[in-house]
């Protein structure tokens, strides 16, 4: 009972000390947050006697959450990608074209480079080999349809 009187005691201290050191605008976070950190200290001892743990779950979600986060980083890098390609290529030859974009992605889902580029549109051989120097693949790795 001692500790779990130091533990909450310890968590309001904390927070009074993160309130008042925290700047007028983030007032209002800090509550909210020391507000739920006191919540689950105070409910965690309740939850203990009926062997419920109330944290059960979570790094499974972290985990997956983490996964979707490296997937949306690598679709939103894709999107980007092909905009800037069809930028340059109108910037250029004023064709207006279509792109696709591959992409190698290792095991910790980070980018590790452009693999190939699909164009959909005649951008000629110059426009081929520019787009081949600036996202560092071979010349054989930026394919077009409609030639």
């Amino acid at each position: 009972m001692r500790e779990y009187i130091t533990i909450i005691a310890g968590a309001a201290v904390l927070s009074v000390l993160a309130d008042i050191i925290s700047p007028e605008t983030w007032k209002k976070y800090i509550k909210i947050v020391t507000g739920i950190v006191i919540s689950c200290v105070i409910i965690q001892p309740a939850a203990q006697i009926r062997s419920i743990n109330i944290f059960t779950g979570f790094e499974e979600d972290f985990e997956a959450e983490e996964y979707n986060a490296a997937e949306k980083v690598a679709d939103t890098l894709c999107v980007n990608i092909q905009k800037d390609i069809k930028e340059r290529i109108f910037e250029k030859t004023g064709i207006k074209t279509e792109c696709d974009v591959k992409l190698s992605i290792n095991d910790d889902g980070l980018i590790e480079s452009v693999d190939k580029i699909y164009i959909y549109g005649n951008i000629g051989d110059e426009m081929r080999k520019e787009l081949a120097y600036i996202y560092g693949v071979e010349i054989w790795e930026v394919v077009i349809y409609g030639e």
